[in-house]
């Protein structure tokens, strides 16, 4: 079904389904390397094969099918992919650099784990804020990647934050790996009574109250 579509059209689609289930035309056009016109042939083209439509009131598109996405995913070899999520991750960074979620997300996916670092971290928080916690965890897990060993401060925030999102979904072996990961990073006696309050805490959960 992809391999009939004309080149334009896969190409811009291809670009849309890094940006994600949903995109806009004026993104994908530019990332696509397309002039306005050449996009607006390229998505008509997609509609008539009934693969994305578009919202009347923005210049949004969607996918009508996950698979039809994995597929356009799936083709492109993982150098071009990341150069593509690299591409779309500076792009929003300079546009829109409160949207932390998706700019951890590219970086990331760009391999640039450093770069994705401080919106993980941010997106994380605020995540957890909402109890939103599967995305929290998500989150962390990408700053975790790009922390370096030598910032003892950030890994802590990073464990900390992370043994608080899996203790509250109940996963209480991981949560306290990381606590106990994060105590080993702190020197202040308050702070790391707070963890081992946490570690208490975590013990009776799990009804070893010789531990707690």
């Amino acid at each position: 079904r992809i391999d009939l579509l004309p080149a334009t059209t896969i190409r811009l689609l291809s670009v849309g389904a890094v940006l994600g289930k949903e995109f806009d035309l004026f993104t994908a056009s530019k990332l696509a390397q397309q002039t306005p016109t050449q996009a607006i042939a390229a998505l008509r083209e997609a509609q008539r094969r009934h693969i994305v439509w578009s919202k009347a009131v923005d210049d949004r598109c969607v996918f009508l099918h996950d698979k039809l996405r994995e597929s356009l995913l799936d083709r492109l070899s993982e150098p071009i992919r990341s150069e593509l999520h690299l591409r779309a991750a500076l792009d929003l960074e300079s546009r829109d650099p409160d949207r932390v979620y998706d700019l951890a997300f590219h970086f990331d996916a760009a391999g640039a784990s450093q770069r994705a670092l401080p919106f993980a971290l941010k997106a994380a928080e605020q995540a957890l804020a909402r109890t939103a916690l599967e995305l929290a965890e998500q989150q962390y897990r990408i700053a975790e990647r790009g922390v370096s060993q030598s910032d003892e401060a950030t890994r802590y925030r990073i464990y900390q934050g992370l043994g608080n999102v899996l203790m509250l979904r109940g996963l209480y072996p991981p949560a306290a790996e990381m606590f106990e990961a994060a105590s080993e990073l702190t020197r202040d006696n308050q702070t790391r009574a707070e963890i081992d309050g946490r570690l208490g805490e975590l013990a009776f959960k799990q009804g070893d109250n010789q531990s707690a």
